[in-house]
């Protein structure tokens, strides 16, 4: 029987988004992300896009984390259906890279309801902005709320099956901008209300008029 070598690859489009509504660039950067196992076979190079992740949190009813945050926190749903999983949601954290804000606005697009706050972590290269226009709306829409955050609160890596470990949790806080503006201050009482933001977020900055 031979060996098989496999690596484990994250695979993406690394320009952002943003980059083209800003002028950086002048051409769509594409919007491909997804997990991928480069395999050694014999006779060649073998890559499977795994899809890893959903179906383990679906089937352990939520996620399990380790190391610098430990617990349990149940999920009502994990899939691709994005209206099942944004049906009556009045706060949205669209997580993940800069190269994902437009994806995640094109997903939340059909399912839009009036007074939603939608939150992109992180914001990094006009992250609301993307968002927000992919979502369908000019910035100066007041239907919905769009913030962004300077950073992630955390530095997480899977571990395993429907488990995290968290290597790093930010101790100082960081930044938060809605667009409208006007809107900072109600994101930050939203999340102090009701304690849905992650630990940190504490200081407003104004990025958009």
């Amino acid at each position: 029987m031979s060996t098989l070598t496999i690596h484990p690859l994250n695979c993406a489009t690394m320009c952002p988004h943003g980059a083209v509504r800003t002028g950086i660039i002048d051409r769509d950067p594409g919007r491909i992300v997804t997990t991928c196992l480069l395999i050694e076979a014999p006779d060649g190079l073998i890559l499977i896009d795994t899809g890893f992740g959903a179906a383990d949190i679906a089937a352990a009813g939520g996620i399990s984390s380790e190391g610098r945050l430990a617990g349990f926190q149940p999920i009502a749903y994990a899939g691709h259906d994005a209206g099942a999983a944004l049906d009556g949601a009045e706060l949205v954290f669209a997580v993940g890279p800069a190269y994902s804000n437009a994806p995640f606005g094109a997903a939340c697009a059909p399912h839009v309801r009036p007074g939603a706050t939608y939150i992109v972590c992180p914001g990094s290269c006009a992250g609301a902005l993307v968002f927000k226009d992919a979502l369908g709306l000019a910035p100066e829409d007041d239907s919905v709320t769009v913030a962004e955050t300077s950073t992630l609160p955390y530095a997480v890596r899977i571990t395993g099956p429907a488990t995290i470990t968290v290597y790093h949790r930010l101790a100082d806080g960081y930044y938060l901008a809605a667009i409208p503006a006007r809107r900072t201050d109600e994101v930050l009482g939203l999340g102090a209300s009701k304690r849905r933001f992650p630990r940190g977020v504490s200081h407003p900055a104004t990025v958009f008029g």
